[in-house]
């Protein structure tokens, strides 16, 4: 059962139960897995995220939402019948490259690598002060496991979901802790800590 919020949603809920009722249809059974990913590259996000999630955060409007799944949906549709999904997704995974470029995303990828090693010095180089930041470089990851969380995390999409007209805030997102903020200082975007500081104590109280 499907909690639909607003127009968008109910077209996002229609087009999956056709895909589920319909496994041989373009985005149904095996294929669904690629349209996901095909959305979600276009879009600039994890590939791991939900399509409609995806295009809600991405557009502003339901109408907006809307129009480009239809567009995407033809492309998708396009490909599939000419049998390009291979190539169209290997067309968007190169517009993500592209996208990695964003001084917001490498601002983020700078401080995701710090926080593995928990490496104090970085770690304020690419973020705001904040109160008991200090639990960010109070441990790290296990020296051997180091490289393969850098993998992981260079593998994912970071979108850049805003930046305010002055050029001074913006917000990504990430595959761990959801939307962050960044802020302008001094020429520099520097990274919001305070939800993975939370999400730090949580998990510190828990142990």
């Amino acid at each position: 059962m499907y909690v639909c919020d607003g127009t968008f949603y109910e077209v996002a809920a229609y087009i999956q139960g056709f895909a589920a009722a319909m496994t041989e249809s373009p985005f149904g059974g095996e294929n669904r897995f690629a349209f996901n990913e095909y959305v979600t590259l276009a879009c600039g996000f994890p590939a791991k995220l939900a399509w409609p999630f995806v295009l809600k955060k991405a557009t502003q409007t339901d109408e907006d939402a809307i129009a480009k799944l239809h567009t995407l949906l033809t492309a998708y549709i396009e490909a599939v019948d000419g049998n390009r999904v291979a190539q169209l997704l290997s067309t968007e995974r190169m517009n993500g490259s592209v996208r990695d470029a964003e001084p917001q995303v490498i601002c983020w990828r700078l401080f995701s690598r710090a926080l593995h090693r928990g490496d104090q010095i970085e770690i304020e180089k690419h973020a705001l002060q904040r109160d008991d930041i200090q639990i960010l470089w109070s441990s790290s990851y296990p020296a051997d496991l180091i490289p393969k969380m850098d993998e992981i995390a260079e593998s994912y999409s970071i979108p850049v979901l805003f930046v305010s007209d002055d050029g001074m805030l913006s917000r990504v997102m990430t595959p761990d802790f959801g939307e962050i903020e960044l802020e302008m200082l001094d020429g520099s975007w520097k990274i919001d800590p305070s939800p993975i500081i939370r999400q730090r104590i949580y998990a510190n109280t828990k142990t």
